[in-house]
C-alpha cells in the first residue's frame, strides 16, 4: 500500500506561501505569480529508513483573508502537517496567523503546526518574539526566504521529520484512496 500524508501550506494574502512551495519543489523563485483561487496541489516523496517511499500531498491554499474562508475546510481535512505562513515585513499578516492557528485547531484534531515567517531577505518590521509566541500557543516556529532559499530545506526537512514520525508511531489510514471490495451475490431488482 502506497501511503500518503497531507501538508497544507495557510496564511494571508501576499505572505508568499507559492513562492515557498515553489521553491521546495522546483527550487525556483518567480516574483510574478498569481493569486491562488482555492488551492493548488503538488506531490512529492520521502524516502524512509527501510528504502519505502510515502507521499506528501502538498496543498497550497488559497489566502485565509475571508474570500476564500468557507472552501478552507475542504482543503484543510486529513492533514498532518499545517504551515501557518506570515511575512515578516507585515504585523497584520502575522496576527492573521496566530487566527490561523486558532481556526486549525477547530478544524482538525491531530495536526503538527508551523508557524513560517516568510521574506527574511527583507527587513523586519515585527518586534515581537515569535518564537515565544509559537512556544506560547504550542506550534514549531521557522523563518525562511522563498526568494534566496535560506531556511526553505530546513523548514522541509523538519516536516518530512515529522511526518516520517506520524508514519513510524501509528496505522495509517490513506484518506486520499479508497478501496472498493467485490461483492460476489448477484443483484436483482427482486434480491437486495
Amino acid at each position: 500500500m502506497n501511503h500518503s500524508y497531507k501538508v497544507i501550506v495557510v496564511g494571508a494574502i501576499s505572505v508568499g506561501k507559492t513562492a515557498i512551495v515553489n521553491r521546495y519543489i522546483y527550487n525556483t523563485f518567480n516574483p510574478l505569480h498569481h493569486l491562488t483561487i482555492g488551492a493548488s496541489y503538488y506531490s512529492s516523496k520521502i524516502k524512509l529508513d527501510t528504502g519505502k517511499e510515502i507521499n506528501v500531498n502538498l496543498w497550497d491554499c488559497a489566502a485565509a483573508d475571508g474570500r476564500f474562508n468557507n472552501l478552507m475546510p475542504i482543503f484543510f481535512k486529513n492533514a498532518c502537517v499545517a504551515l501557518v505562513v506570515y511575512d515578516v515585513t507585515h504585523v497584520d499578516s502575522f496576527d492573521q496567523s496566530l487566527k490561523l492557528i486558532e481556526f486549525l485547531r477547530q478544524q482538525l484534531d491531530d495536526v503538527d503546526i508551523v508557524l513560517v515567517g516568510n521574506k527574511i531577505d527583507l527587513d523586519k518590521t515585527i518586534t515581537t518574539n515569535v518564537e515565544t509566541i509559537a512556544n506560547q500557543c504550542g506550534v514549531s516556529f521557522f523563518e525562511c526566504s522563498a526568494k534566496t532559499g535560506r531556511g526553505v530545506a530546513e523548514l522541509f526537512d523538519f516536516v518530512h521529520q515529522q511526518i516520517k514520525q506520524r508514519h513510524h508511531q501509528k496505522p495509517h489510514v490513506d484518506h486520499d484512496h479508497v478501496v472498493l471490495q467485490q461483492d460476489d451475490r448477484t443483484l436483482s431488482c427482486c434480491h437486495l
